[in-house]
């Protein structure tokens, strides 16, 4: 994440200058430039998952996360996450926008899930807009959800903002997976993920008389679709040749010798 690309267990690592620089250049040429080179270092490193950019606001200057977010202003983040994403997706990388969404502060946001309140407006014009464009004009085919609730309902769980909104809207093709998700954090329930189009921590899911049911089978079912169809599409598939986007579709992932029986 942020300015450090490297393999979890590797030991060849190359930084990057951080998203609040990038944000101080209101440079599109330079942010897409930068995009290229981690899409080209993850080539070299065999990494087709990047866990960033980071998208959220700096909603105060006391964030915990600021060095990971671009700005304080929506547009001008937006612009810079969508072509630094869409360089980084030119050489085949999985870009995990996060944290989707409204992770403004770091004190009890993971074990606690604290509840963050905002208004449909506000949520669109400023804390969702960057994740939208990321979506829209920079192609990303990653996310990774947040910690905290928005309102009541932790946003791993949210079918209102990863279906009818990131999917269902904004047209998302692709997976979303959990912040670190580990023991202790009773309100990310792997459920709860699968039903609200979440690939994230799939091997926790609680195989039980009340959850195996069609609907959660075929929510499942759905999740290693995405989890495939993001593979797919992805440079883990070319090693570095032009990639070459496949259909939207089940049949795509059952011609290319997939099968997923759920």
């Amino acid at each position: 994440g942020r300015s450090v690309l490297k393999p979890f267990a590797g030991e060849h690592k190359f930084s990057f200058a951080t998203e609040t620089l990038v944000g101080c250049t209101w440079n599109k040429d330079i942010a897409a430039r930068q995009g290229e080179l981690i899409g080209d270092y993850g080539l070299w490193a065999h990494i087709v998952g990047w866990y960033a950019p980071g998208l959220n606001i700096h909603r105060t200057p006391f964030s915990g996360r600021n060095f990971e977010y671009y700005s304080e202003d929506a547009t001008l983040s937006a612009a810079m996450a969508a072509n630094v994403i869409a360089g980084a997706r030119s050489k085949g990388m999985i870009t995990f926008m996060k944290h989707f969404a409204l992770n403004d502060q770091e004190n009890n946001r993971d074990t606690d899930g604290i509840a963050t309140w905002a208004d449909e407006q506000t949520m669109r014009e400023n804390y969702l807009k960057v994740f939208e464009w990321a979506v829209k004009k920079g192609g990303s085919n990653g996310a990774m959800s947040s910690f905290n609730r928005i309102g009541f309902t932790w946003s791993g769980a949210s079918y209102a903002l990863l279906t009818e909104l990131l999917r269902g809207e904004w047209g998302f093709e692709g997976v979303v997976i959990t912040d670190a998700h580990a023991a202790g954090q009773g309100c990310m329930n792997a459920n709860q993920m699968s039903l609200d189009s979440r690939e994230g921590s799939i091997a926790r899911v609680v195989n039980s008389e009340e959850s195996n049911t069609a609907t959660q089978l075929t929510a499942l079912h759905n999740a290693c679709k995405h989890i495939l169809y993001t593979q797919l599409n992805s440079a883990a598939m070319n090693n570095g040749y032009a990639m070459e986007s496949l259909p939207y579709s089940e049949t795509s992932v059952n011609a290319a010798g997939a099968t997923v029986n759920v």
